[in-house]
């Protein structure tokens, strides 16, 4: 269980929630808003800004690949050839960019450009980096925001190169906001006039072909749907009409074209669009880590609706992952490329795949392992949270740097830090950067909150306790500090106040289910289990964690409660597992038995979960339970009679009888 976190302002770091916007968007670090009269400049500057970054980038991409010996690489040479020859054409013709037809003609159309994709090994990230660099210097910012936000969530990056993932990525998003701002301002002058909107959003979209925000927002006004009518935010599927959906088939057509990710939101097979919004969501998701499973899954659903170029970046992460490609990867190539090339290419592709003739090439330096870029995590940590706290780590360390001078960004970005370490057991790193927060904003309620509980998992109670109480004299009736000072006392084995504080909890928590768990367990290590209680709060529901509420209450035992903690298929597996250990560890401590209490709070430490309420607290009672280590012998060496002394020599006058120390 990990508690509520109170939702604090994420000026840097927010969602795109407009109905014209499109859902999904991963941290889009937000500029603050601009005038009215500077938001068509600000949107046109950001533009050109990702535009040329991402031409920078093409051409530093395509001069390494110079250096690749054509003969082992010949799709490489020839994509390169492609790519320099459409620039220098560009060029002569007095272009400012490449239009999206030669971006396609250069990435997703071209068979070049699929040689080299299989001539790189997988976990190289550079053709990656030059198909989003494309896509930028096109104006093509949603495809290419697709393919970072794949990028930064999944691919193995070294630290380096992560940054400049976040950063390309927060340059497309910049774009996308101040687009935002710019539709808002117009929105003004239009009022409720459909014709004038429509006829608004269509000159809008005359200097940025590529702007598939503002072209779903006339989609959408097409179909008849009213501005802000359409979440944005949830990626759930839209169900129109079959007249409705012939009447703007051209328009969908487009949508699919330059924003796939809104566009599977209206396929007719409303089920897969829906599979394909949940996995979406998961992809973006900043706190969980994103599982390999779930890659593949994406990978899959984008195929069936028809998104090839999406499915194969999401399939070439999940062999970035892995390594190597394995024959589930095989399969999704043989599905999708025959989708984007002529039936001859796809066939020579496929052959040449089979056949092994690839050199592997990788420029990219491997990522790091997370211990070199995280020191003092927990030694137990699961590797996926491992990997996931590298990520999130890098990226609020960039978030920290680019507001240096803007004291609230800085501060909350810094708070964002603390608890991502304090997460994966870096508490010293933490308690460091959420003081850095406080010294910023030394008010702030909640960050002195989690310095408290920082001060608690380290294991400095009574700091902990002066930091809690302080912050009970400010916001004596707050439900987060309730719960974190419940849990505080409990980890200190002052169960009767943690009781009470857990009994104190509302039906409409969040976390309601387990703190009528915790409750119980707290009346149980006291020697004053209250069953009635309990009872009388019997979980409504039949999803986890209600099986340990069952297990407390007798209606099934050890075995029953550890299979249902095994019911999914997925890292909530290994949570459920945690969390089931614990309750069952509690039982016995409570029973007296210690040996059987030792067996599961190792068991449920060994899941890894470090940011685990549970984890921390069986990492607490195993520390009380088990004896101090013996210090190793020390061996006199004397003659062959010596005999090991414990332990090191006692001082002068450490003798238990008073006198001088046997030397």
């Amino acid at each position: 269980m990990k508690l509520p976190r109170p939702v604090a302002r994420r000026l840097l770091i927010a969602a795109l929630v407009a109905a014209a916007a499109q859902s999904g968007c991963v941290t889009p670090p937000r500029p603050p808003a601009a005038p009215a009269a500077a938001t068509v400049e600000g949107f046109r500057t950001s533009l050109i800004n990702a535009r040329t970054e991402g031409r920078r980038e093409v051409e530093d991409i395509i001069g390494v690949y110079v250096n690749l010996p054509a003969e082992h690489g010949p799709g490489i040479a020839a994509l390169r050839r492609d790519v320099a020859e459409a620039l220098a054409r560009m060029k002569r013709e007095g272009r400012e960019r490449l239009s999206t037809a030669e971006v396609d003609r250069l990435t997703v159309d071209n068979p070049h450009f699929w040689d080299a994709w299989f001539e790189f090994d997988p976990r190289d990230s550079s053709l990656l980096m030059l198909h989003a660099s494309l896509l930028m210097e096109a104006g093509e910012l949603l495809r290419a925001s697709m393919v970072l936000t794949i990028g930064v969530q999944t691919l193995p990056l070294n630290v380096s190169e992560r940054m400049f993932w976040f950063t390309q990525q927060a340059r497309a998003h910049w774009t996308v906001f101040r687009r935002l701002d710019e539709l808002r301002e117009l929105e003004k002058g239009w009022g409720e006039s459909r014709r004038r909107r429509e006829a608004g959003l269509v000159r809008a979209m005359a200097d940025w072909p590529g702007d598939g925000l503002t072209f779903e927002a006339l989609l959408q006004s097409r179909l008849g749907l009213k501005p802000g009518t359409i979440p944005g935010e949830d990626n759930a599927p839209i169900t129109i009409t079959p007249a409705a959906r012939a009447r703007v088939a051209k328009e969908l057509a487009q949508l699919r074209r330059i924003n796939p990710v809104a566009a599977a939101r209206y396929a007719e097979d409303t089920a897969a669009a829906a599979e394909f919004g949940r996995l979406w969501t998961r992809l973006t998701d900043e706190n969980r880590a994103v599982e390999p499973r779930e890659v593949g899954q994406f990978a899959e659903q984008a195929r069936r609706l028809g998104f090839p170029e999406m499915a194969l970046v999401a399939g070439r992460a999940l062999a970035a992952q892995r390594g190597f490609m394995a024959p589930g990867d095989l399969e999704l190539i043989r599905r999708c490329l025959p989708q984007l090339l002529p039936a001859a290419d796809a066939e020579r592709l496929l052959l040449r795949i089979q056949e092994g003739r690839l050199p592997g090439f990788q420029l990219t330096r491997p990522a790091e392992q997370a211990t070199e870029v995280l020191e003092g995590m927990d030694p137990l940590i699961h590797p996926l949270l491992a990997d996931h706290a590298v990520r999130e780590f890098a990226r609020e360390t960039l978030w920290i740097n680019a507001a240096a001078d803007n004291v609230e960004l800085s501060s909350e970005h810094l708070r964002a830090r603390a608890l991502g370490s304090s997460n994966v057991g870096r508490f010293a790193a933490a308690l460091e950067d959420i003081d850095a927060a406080l010294a910023l904003q030394p008010k702030a309620v909640l960050w002195q909150i989690d310095r408290a509980v920082i001060l608690s998992k380290m294991g400095r109670a009574a700091e902990a306790d002066v930091a809690f109480e302080q912050v009970r004299r400010l916001v004596p009736q707050d439900d987060f500090l309730r719960s974190t000072l419940a849990v505080h006392r409990y980890g200190e084995g002052r169960f009767h106040e943690a009781g009470a504080l857990f009994r104190a909890a509302r039906p409409d928590g969040a976390n309601f289910a387990y703190e009528v768990i915790f409750g119980h367990l707290s009346g149980l290590r006291r020697g004053a289990p209250d069953p009635a209680w309990l009872a009388r709060h019997r979980l409504k529901s039949s999803e986890w964690p209600a099986a340990i509420h069952r297990f407390l209450t007798g209606e099934i035992d050890r075995a029953a409660l550890l299979q249902a903690a095994r019911a999914p298929f997925d890292m909530r597996t290994t949570e459920q597992q945690c969390e089931a250990y614990f309750a069952l560890s509690q039982v016995a401590l409570a029973a007296g038995d210690k040996d059987t209490a030792l067996r599961e709070l190792e068991n449920c430490v060994q899941s890894g979960v470090v940011g685990f309420i549970e984890y921390d607290l069986a990492r607490r009672d195993l520390a009380r339970l088990r004896p101090p280590p013996v210090p190793p012998a020390e061996v006199v060496p004397s003659g062959p009679e010596a005999t090991p002394v414990p332990g090191p020599k006692p001082d002068k006058g450490d003798a238990g009888d008073g006198g001088a120390a046997p030397v």
